[in-house]
């Protein structure tokens, strides 16, 4: 993992973690460990990140990547 990358996997917030989310993804290649950081941090923090602003515009710009972990689909099928 990069410093940069690791840097950001250590600092992941409610408010914050799905601008993360998106940023890695835009990068595609090189960030598979930032992203798996990001959707294990929202996994556990689901019930707060998925009510925050930033949650919504990502579901609503990529809707496979809010839902990319199979945990997540679980997660929302219940709510």
């Amino acid at each position: 993992m990069r410093l940069c990358e690791q840097a950001q996997a250590e600092s992941l917030e409610v408010n914050s973690v799905a601008a993360v989310l998106r940023q890695a993804e835009s990068f595609k290649v090189g960030t598979e460990v930032l992203k798996g950081s990001c959707l294990d941090f929202i996994k556990h923090n689901y019930g707060t990140v998925s009510k925050t602003k930033g949650w919504k515009q990502l579901a609503a710009e990529y809707p496979n990547l809010a839902l990319a972990d199979p945990v997540l689909n679980i997660i929302n099928n219940k709510k």
